[in-house]
């Protein structure tokens, strides 16, 4: 992963993403927002990437992988949420 982010865009990329033990998956939504996760969270679904991701082409949201810059590795510890929303709006 170059950046502090990537747009997950297949089942490998997803797999991959919700196997990691580091970062965040944001999902996306048109409808709902911005929903930030744990990687490997229970909540991020196959079915839900499917859905949104793969049959709907991204129409109405995506899904993104942050990683935690090892560098800042105590301070996101300490405000990790509010730091992957700001490197999220950031790249947007």
């Amino acid at each position: 992963m170059a950046g502090p982010y990537f747009e997950i865009l297949t089942m490998g990329g997803f797999r991959m993403a919700v196997a990691r033990t580091d970062g965040f998956i944001v999902i996306v939504d048109s409808a709902s927002g911005k929903k930030v996760h744990k990687a490997g969270c229970s909540w991020v679904t196959k079915k839900n990437f499917e859905e949104k991701v793969v049959e709907n082409e991204r129409e109405h949201g995506r899904y993104l992988l942050v990683r935690r810059p090892a560098h800042r590795k105590e301070q996101v510890q300490r405000d990790r949420m509010q730091k992957v929303h700001v490197t999220i709006a950031r790249a947007l």
